[in-house]
């Protein structure tokens, strides 16, 4: 049987706090039932030897294949023929050296990811025993990406593909932190230990880091562990208990680039104009967020329609990210009955409306089908709390 692992990782939304937590307010998060599903199996090699392919057609880039053996002569340091990607599990950065070998091919910047870390993880050189993808077991090797997350909106699209790809690699290399492999946790189709998702958590980390420069971390915590959480830079990460499963939403997409930097700059160059009047903006944000996270942890989602309302008067009125398409949808839905706020760095992307328990389908159909005569992508999603899972060939043939 060919070897065979499955990864997916689910995106994530703001519901509340967004721009607020760059300077310290907590935000509530949540993993998204959009989901990133990465591939990984073996295949049979072609005249010219082991080779790597790669297909990512959700995101549009062509299948694309390289010779095995030229990405291990890229890893293997020229000077002292040391092994670069020698790193037996533990996290480290990705060497600059090895990055900038592996850059000299050309790749797409998902492709980069997908070979930093299939030499790290799954390359071994011919003398190496262990059950890695050894090089000289001529074996090829397929990574397929697919993806329900529309890119560049916000909603952890880049997160997701880092943590599905790390738990699929790290599963197929035989990278393990459990000390019984596999342990009780991961032997269970689609379980992840605590100690593994702390490893994939690590590793998308580096990954993030590559795409990001300095990411918070939050997305890809979010990503691997799943759930709702409150997070600030200064109280970190806590998880909101219970009423997860509830949480149903509408995501509107109003396909207008975000614009991530400028919209934080103009948040900066507010602040330093009104230092008070913006850090009252930001205390009030942070009391919403810590609202929501209490009537989500008491199941009390009727009081989320109001604290929507709320942070977005505040993000469109004194922080002033929003946008007329922003603006457009959350009239269009007012008059429904449906409260509509951005999430993420806003002046365009993704906004959401929460569809509380018992509303009327017409309704929410009604709503989603004027949204999308004016131009605007609709995703039905919810909150759910199952972050990574991996699926190893043995149970995905029963599937």
């Amino acid at each position: 049987a060919m070897e065979q692992v499955q990864a997916s990782a689910p995106g994530k939304v703001i519901l509340f706090g967004e721009h607020a937590v760059v300077y310290g307010a907590r935000a509530l998060v949540g993993s998204l039932s959009l989901r990133t599903t990465v591939t990984v199996k073996s295949c049979c090699s072609h005249a010219g030897g082991p080779s790597l392919t790669l297909e990512l057609p959700d995101v549009g880039i062509a299948r694309r294949t390289w010779a095995l053996q030229e990405l291990v002569d890229r890893a293997l340091e020229k000077k002292s023929g040391r092994w670069w990607g020698d790193r037996t599990g533990a996290v480290a950065e990705f060497p600059p050296a090895l990055v900038a070998a592996l850059v000299e091919l050309k790749p797409h910047h998902s492709e980069l990811l997908t070979l930093l870390a299939f030499v790290t993880l799954c390359c071994r050189p011919a003398s190496d025993s262990q059950r890695r993808v050894a090089i000289c077991s001529g074996a090829g090797v397929l990574v397929r990406v697919a993806s329900d997350i529309p890119c560049g909106t916000g909603l952890g699209s880049s997160a997701a593909f880092s943590v599905a790809l790390f738990a699929a690699l790290l599963a197929y290399g035989g990278v393990r932190a459990c000390r019984e492999s596999p342990c009780a946790v991961c032997a269970v189709a689609g379980g992840q230990c605590a100690a593994q998702r702390e490893l994939i958590d690590k590793w998308a980390f580096q990954a993030e880091k590559l795409t990001h420069g300095t990411p918070s971390g939050v997305d890809n915590h979010i990503c691997t562990y799943g759930g709702l959480i409150l997070f600030s830079k200064v109280h970190g990460v806590t998880t909101v208990k219970g009423g997860v499963s509830c949480l149903g939403l509408i995501i509107v997409n109003t396909r207008v680039p975000r614009k991530t930097k400028e919209a934080v700059a103009h948040v900066r160059q507010l602040r330093e104009r009104s230092p008070q009047a913006i850090n009252a903006t930001i205390d009030e944000i942070d009391a919403i967020s810590c609202r929501a996270a209490a009537a989500v942890s008491a199941s009390e989602t009727g009081l989320l329609p109001s604290l929507t309302d709320e942070n977005q008067r505040l993000l469109r009125e004194q922080l002033e990210v929003s946008h007329p398409r922003l603006d457009r949808a959350q009239t269009l839905l007012r008059e429904r009955g449906f409260h509509f706020k951005l999430t993420g760095a806003g002046c365009g992307g993704c906004g959401f409306f929460f569809v509380l328990r018992g509303t009327p389908s017409e309704l929410v159909d009604g709503a989603v089908a004027e949204l999308k005569a004016e131009g605007f992508d609709c995703f039905v999603a919810s909150v759910d709390d199952s972050g990574v899972r991996v699926c190893t060939s043995a149970a995905l043939s029963k599937l």
